[in-house]
């Protein structure tokens, strides 16, 4: 149960990703509808999620979010969606890089900074919180919303020069407690877009489910402790400007929030 739990932010991972070239191309009936959709004004996680079913990608973890996702959006207009045109099956991603047991800071960092060593850098501008609905429901589980809300906030990271490296440095405020966390991923190629899961901060297990389609990318960020969890989303991951000090996949994010279940 708790392994399943911990499997949604990648299962959206491995929905988008699996589909074939051919599905995203301009002409195709999904995304002229994806499209259709943001240019009427429908709330993005609205658009996402009528993407996905079009392409054939459909499961109860992922009807589960987007029932949340979609539950308090009022559509102003009534379009169609293309019956799917595939039924192919996914498979969740799962990394085979080890984490490290040890780590030397990664090269190539302008002026010494690195956001995921404490001190090295400036403190972040203090960014406005953004609320992002979570999941109803998680596969052999009866999750249950509480009363209590988590908040993510100071979220950076830091990839070095090569893409093969990042260290993400954020906080978890939850049940009136602060925690500071710090996760050092050495993957050796593709850290911007790297997907990972099931690593410790003190009593928090933290996931990070990486998600490219529909544009732009955004991560959905698990955090456990115990039988508690919550979800939030973190959108444009690799948008921010690219300069000498701040690489490709760096960049610090807004805080969000989101409600608590249990399960």
């Amino acid at each position: 149960m708790y392994s399943k739990a911990l499997a949604l932010a990648l299962a959206l991972t491995s929905v988008v990703t699996a589909s074939p070239l051919d599905k995203r191309q301009s002409d195709n009936p999904c995304q002229v509808a994806y499209r259709a959709c943001i240019a009427s004004g429908v709330p993005i996680d609205a658009c996402r999620c009528d993407s996905t079913f079009c392409l054939g990608e459909d499961n109860d973890r992922i009807r589960s979010f987007c029932a949340t996702a979609t539950a308090t959006i009022v559509r102003t207009s009534t379009q169609s969606t293309p019956a799917p045109t595939s039924t192919e099956s996914c498979t969740p991603y799962s990394s085979a890089t080890p984490t490290p047991t040890s780590f030397s800071s990664i090269s190539g960092i302008p002026g010494g900074c690195n956001p995921a060593h404490p001190g090295s850098c400036p403190t972040p501008t203090a960014q406005p919180s953004v609320s992002v609905p979570a999941p109803t429901g998680t596969p052999g589980s009866s999750p249950t919303k509480t009363d209590m809300t988590w908040a993510l906030n100071s979220l950076t990271r830091y990839c070095g020069e090569g893409n093969t490296g990042c260290d993400y440095n954020f906080e978890i405020e939850a049940n009136g407690k602060t925690e500071r966390c710090t996760v050092i991923r050495m993957p050796g190629k593709d850290a911007a877009t790297e997907s990972w899961s099931n690593q410790a901060c003190s009593d928090y297990t933290v996931s990070w489910g990486y998600v490219a389609q529909p544009a732009p990318a955004f991560a959905v960020v698990t955090v456990v402790n115990g039988k508690e969890l919550a979800w939030f989303g973190v959108s444009d991951i690799n948008g921010q400007a690219v300069t000498a000090s701040n690489p490709f996949g760096s960049g610090q994010y807004p805080n969000t929030t989101s409600p608590v279940y249990t399960y």
